[in-house]
């Protein structure tokens, strides 16, 4: 579909978004495998990842976010390194 001049991808339903999607849903090894899908695909070394708590409790939005911290985060730092910005020290 497109809309001014935009491809606009359609997801046929939430299961299909979240596979096709850029929603990161799923257990930490999906979630790994999707990141770094997009690293192969686009060479990011940054990542804006919103931490919404819409629809959690907070105990079960502190147990994602420590979910993330202690195994998505360090997979994701392993497997993408970043370079250190120019004129930083080192």
């Amino acid at each position: 579909m497109k809309f001014l001049g935009i491809t606009l991808i359609v997801h046929s339903d939430g299961e299909d978004a979240v596979e096709r999607g850029s929603i990161l849903v799923g257990s930490p090894q999906q979630i790994i495998d999707k990141v770094l899908r997009y690293h192969k695909r686009f060479g990011h070394e940054v990542m804006h990842l919103p931490a919404d708590a819409d629809g959690l409790t907070p105990g079960q939005h502190r147990e994602t976010l420590e979910l993330f911290q202690a195994e998505i985060a360090p997979a994701l730092r392993a497997e993408i390194p970043s370079r250190p910005f120019p004129g930083s020290a080192s």
